[in-house]
């Protein structure tokens, strides 16, 4: 198999978005460019130079729209998501591009190609109760699907290898099942608080759904996006001072991928 070095590797990341966008627009669902990628749309027009990979949210009923019906679209891409397929084994969905191949240091074994995520953006109570709950699910999936890695103290490693012992008893299927049970559990509430309860990130917090209830366009790379219209507290709130580059140390990826042509 021929290697994808970075520079094509975000091309094709770009050309799966651009797909995603047309369907969304030619089916009137919303979308948003986030996390990272929207980091790097407002301070950089264009991926954080170290960043390689693309994040978007959807609300859940777009999501869930898009769930159905993007892969009668197309056959060069492939949405992924549990519902779907439950050999998939994370709660939130995947677009990848089937012509790739992707080898990443992680347990959950997935044929899976150069691919976006799609994150759902569901209600939550105001209080966190759900995001907690999400939380220590997160964290014991955590366990059950991180390696080893050489970047980590020796302790973190022997944490690790201790939790995926004591967790072992409880299959994966069964949290990502209930992960996304209870993110969608407040959707038919009267709720305006809204996060994305099934990344279950420390980071991830309830928001004000009148932050994604409107949007605008802003530069990505070589086209323009659509970006909430709460786009600067949503930043500050999950990153503090995004606007503010790390040091020179801390540009990494947080990623462990490499990609080849199928």
């Amino acid at each position: 198999m021929k290697k994808i070095g970075i520079r094509e590797l975000k091309q094709i990341q770009i050309q799966i978005l651009d797909d995603v966008v047309d369907f969304c627009d030619k089916e009137h669902l919303t979308y948003f460019l986030a996390y990272g990628t929207l980091i790097g749309a407002v301070r950089h027009n264009g991926y954080i130079p170290w960043d390689d990979d693309i994040d978007l949210v959807m609300p859940r009923k777009d999501y869930d729209y898009f769930m159905k019906h993007y892969n009668q679209s197309t056959s060069r891409y492939r949405f992924l998501d549990y519902e779907i397929d439950p050999r998939y084994l994370y709660p939130f969905g995947k677009v990848m591009d089937t012509r790739t191949f992707l080898r990443e240091n992680c347990h959950i074994h997935y044929d899976l190609g150069v691919n976006i995520d799609i994150f759902p953006l569901d209600k939550v109570d105001a209080g966190g109760k759900l995001l907690r709950l999400e939380k220590r699910l997160r964290k014991i999936i955590f366990f059950k699907t991180m390696p080893w890695s050489s970047s980590r103290s020796l302790l973190k490693n022997l944490i690790l290898t201790a939790g995926r012992i004591v967790f072992s008893v409880i299959p994966l299927r069964v949290l990502i099942a209930r992960t996304i049970q209870y993110g969608k559990s407040l959707n038919g509430t009267n709720s305006v608080k809204v996060s994305v309860p099934v990344d279950g990130a420390y980071n991830v917090n309830v928001w004000e759904k009148g932050w994604f209830e409107a949007y605008e366009y802003h530069q990505f790379e070589d086209k323009q996006y659509k970006i909430p219209v709460g786009y600067d507290p949503w930043l500050r709130d999950v990153y503090g001072d995004y606007m503010q580059v790390p040091p020179e140390g801390q540009r990494e990826s947080l990623h462990d991928i490499e990609a080849y042509w199928r």
